[in-house]
Parts: structure tokens; C-alpha cells; sequence
């Protein structure tokens, strides 16, 4: 149990080994149950506070996990200001969904959507943590923070049916650059590494392929603008495929296609 617990010198995290996949396939087969399950989650809601007894226990799980980082960070003496502090993408997106699931408030999903799918899913994909491997308490604790992110996600969209659009997408951006600014003001305050803004992690992840500090971080504004168009693409794409197949209906028995296009 000690060594469950204990600092550890650093170690590369294998990436895609047994434990990696295995806690990647845990949580995706949480998030397709909701899907094949939404109907019977749908009548076990009750109108309180997280929605139903599942919600609630979703709830307290991610409030216990996080405290429970905390405590550890306390127990080998670094929990302090600069690495604390909720201005990592993926620990604000944490307490972004306990907010979420205690005010069933659409706008807080609309940046959970958006952060949670493009910055902690590449955070499940290439994890940075520093030097803790399986079977360490780190690990499971990562997996299970990042993974309930995920998990929350999936259950609004499957068991409550909500939506983003566009004006999501805008909202969402411009929320993660004030979360960017007091990042930033943090890393100077506290010599911390928020949103890896003072440097890339020492693992590998998605910023190994990036130039240098500071020409990456242009980049990563880039990528994660790009990354939360594709985000958007299932809820747009079906709506522009069926304009289209309109318009060929209409352009086959129609010569003016000039007007069948306007309706575009």
C-alpha cells in the first residue's frame, strides 16, 4: 500500500501498453452504455440534483477523486500553488462538470463539450503524468478524473439528448482563452506549468510534434480551433448532407441550377 502511494523517480509512461488500453476501453464502454441504456436512464431521472441516483454517484465520485489528488499532492509535499490551482484545461473541466451536473446548466455543457473532447481526450490518448505508471495510485487517479470528463459528456448527449452548435463552438474558444490568460498570470505567480503554456510536458503527447516554446503556442491555438470544428462536425454534417441531397433532387428535374443552389 505504500508503495501505492509513494513519490516515485520519474518513468516514461508506455503509451497504448495493457493498462492504457484497458483503462481507454473502461471508459468508451461506459459511454456507448449510455447509449444502448438511454431509455431506461431517461425514466430513473427524478428532477434533483444530478438528475437521478447514477448522476449523484458520478457526482460525488468526481468531487472524492479530485480531493483525493489533492490529499496525495499534500502527503509527498507538492501541493502547492503551482500545481493546484485549477488552471489546467482538464482540471477546470472537472470542476466544469461537477457545476454541470449540480446545475443542469446547458451553457456550462457547451464548454464542457468542446474542452472535453478536444483537450481531455488527447490528454487520455498521450497522458502526462508525471513519471507515474501503473500500478500507482496516479494512474488510476488520472484515468478516472480525465475518463469522467468523458463519461459526463456522453451521458448529456445519449441520456439527455443536448445539443451544440456553432455559437457553442465561439463560446467555448472564448473561454479557453480566459482560461489561457489566468494560466499564464499563474505560471508567472507561481513558476507552475498550467495548460503547458511555460513548456511542453516531459511526456510525449501531441506538443512533442510542435517547435519550441514560445512558436507552439500559436500552434496550439490553431489545433485546438481546428480540433473543436471536427468536435462540431456531427451536429452540423447531417443538417449540410441533406441541403446537399435537396439540391440534387432539385438540380436532376431543374435546369436552373443557379436557383436550386440558393436554397443552400
Amino acid at each position: 500500500m505504500e508503495q501505492f502511494f509513494c513519490e516515485m523517480p520519474y518513468q516514461s509512461f508506455p503509451t497504448f501498453s495493457l493498462p492504457h488500453l484497458a483503462a481507454l476501453a473502461g471508459i468508451g464502454i461506459v459511454c456507448l452504455s449510455f447509449f444502448v441504456f438511454r431509455s431506461r436512464l431517461r425514466a430513473r431521472e427524478d428532477g434533483k440534483i444530478a438528475g437521478g441516483m447514477l448522476g449523484r454517484i458520478f457526482l460525488t465520485f468526481m468531487v472524492f477523486q479530485q480531493l483525493a489528488l489533492y490529499l496525495w499532492y499534500a502527503s509527498i509535499g507538492r501541493f502547492d500553488a503551482s500545481t493546484c490551482l485549477p488552471f489546467q484545461l482538464c482540471g477546470a473541466s472537472v470542476w466544469l462538470c461537477v457545476a454541470l451536473w449540480i446545475t443542469q446548466d446547458h451553457r456550462i455543457f457547451e464548454v464542457v463539450y468542446f474542452w472535453g473532447l478536444c483537450g481531455t481526450a488527447q490528454a487520455l490518448l498521450t497522458p502526462s503524468m508525471d513519471g507515474y505508471v501503473f500500478p500507482h495510485f496516479r494512474f488510476f487517479q488520472f484515468f478516472a478524473g480525465h475518463g469522467m470528463i468523458v463519461v459526463t459528456i456522453f451521458y448529456f448527449l445519449a441520456v439527455r439528448g443536448w445539443r451544440v452548435d456553432l455559437s457553442s463552438l465561439k463560446k467555448s474558444f472564448v473561454w479557453l482563452q480566459l482560461l489561457a490568460v489566468c494560466a499564464g498570470a499563474a505560471n508567472l505567480l507561481t513558476g507552475g506549468n498550467y495548460m503547458f503554456l511555460a513548456r511542453k510536458p516531459d511526456s510525449a503527447s501531441l506538443l512533442s510534434f510542435l517547435p519550441d516554446w514560445p512558436y507552439y503556442l500559436v500552434l496550439l491555438e490553431v489545433l485546438a480551433l481546428a480540433f473543436m470544428g471536427l468536435a462540431l462536425l456531427p451536429f452540423v454534417l447531417p443538417g449540410k448532407l441533406a441541403r446537399w441531397r435537396e439540391f440534387l433532387q432539385k438540380a436532376k428535374g431543374d435546369t436552373h441550377y443557379e436557383a436550386a443552389a440558393d436554397s443552400l
